[in-house]
């Protein structure tokens, strides 16, 4: 079995090469031109399609492709504009001529539940369910992956690129550093809801999976039993020691926006509202292919020590 894979230096794209390999699937990266010695992790790429999925150049494929796995894609929430689905409509194209199906990497957060009058939270989102409309309407064999916040591997603890998640941590430790220098807390609105991450290897193992066994439609890849927020904030304010600086206050995101603020706890809060979408949810997904819950207190620490020493942060 030979799949074309794009996106393998992002984050989803980066962990299922990892699990092709697992199982000694042949992997034809597809990646921009200039990396045509192309090293991911522990593999090493001669053979690679250079190819910019955002420009109207030919792709060219040597060899029988089985199947392509579509990881790549713009994941800025503010200015991620049509980029989404130009490179769908270069990947149709592609698995017409090559007669294959596509599984393509979306995300969970198109969802929205039913009588629900929530619309897109930003252009990522909206970007994202109309590549998925183009894959749909399009006549090529597919199997949408909807994953949704994806944190460290459970092996190791590590992501590719820190996002997400670890981009709200830096953004507490920063303003907890302030708020200490300048001898004063921190208060921010208690956490309320669900966190919906999920081990990007848990995610990656069932895309490939999906792929191997040729499965079809559209499928959630989303923890089944989510942590709570507050859980979530608490473990990691007390990994970083930084649990007594940051005081949870008993008011909606919105009742906080009213308050006054110190600097820092406006330069968090506007930060942290970007997020919010993702930080914490009222409402659940459809029903899961992900059984088992891996977030624990373990993980947590696993996760969090790993990251720190990958980005040299120093804690208690």
């Amino acid at each position: 079995m030979n799949l074309l894979l794009t996106g393998i230096t992002g984050n989803v794209g980066h962990e299922v090469a990892l699990e092709l390999d697992r199982r000694s699937i042949h992997i034809t990266p597809l990646v921009r031109k200039g990396r045509q010695d192309l090293s991911v992790g522990p593999l090493h790429f001669n053979e690679v399609v250079l190819a910019d999925l955002l420009s109207d150049d030919d792709i060219q494929i040597m060899g029988t492709i089985d199947c392509i796995i579509h990881c790549a894609g713009a994941v800025h929430f503010r200015d991620a504009g049509t980029k989404n689905q130009e490179m769908m409509n270069r990947i149709v194209s592609l698995a017409k001529k090559l007669d294959v199906p596509v599984y393509f990497a979306s995300t969970a957060f198109v969802y929205r539940p039913e009588g629900s009058s929530l619309i897109p939270s930003n252009s990522y989102e909206e970007d994202k369910l109309k590549a998925e409309e183009i894959l749909i309407e399009s006549g090529v064999e597919y199997c949408i992956l909807r994953p949704s916040v994806l944190v460290g591997s459970t092996a190791t603890g590590a992501l590719q690129n820190y996002s997400g998640y670890y981009q709200i941590v830096k953004a507490f430790l920063a303003a907890a550093e302030v708020a200490k220098k300048q001898g004063r807390t921190l208060k921010f609105p208690k956490a309320q809801g669900f966190s919906p991450i999920l081990p990007i290897d848990q995610a990656a193992e069932y895309l490939v999976s999906s792929a191997v066994e040729g499965r079809r439609g559209i499928e959630y890849i989303t923890n089944s039993n989510p942590p709570s927020t507050d859980w979530v904030l608490t473990e990691t304010l007390e990994f970083f020691s930084i649990q007594e600086t940051v005081v949870g206050i008993d008011c909606s995101f919105e009742q906080f926006s009213t308050r006054t603020h110190t600097e820092e706890e406006a330069t968090l809060f506007h930060f942290i509202e970007n997020f919010s979408p993702y930080w914490a949810l009222d409402y659940t997904f459809p029903q899961s292919q992900i059984i088992e819950n891996l977030i624990n207190h373990e993980y947590m620490v696993k996760t969090l020590e790993r990251f720190s020493a990958d980005n040299d942060i120093v804690y208690a």
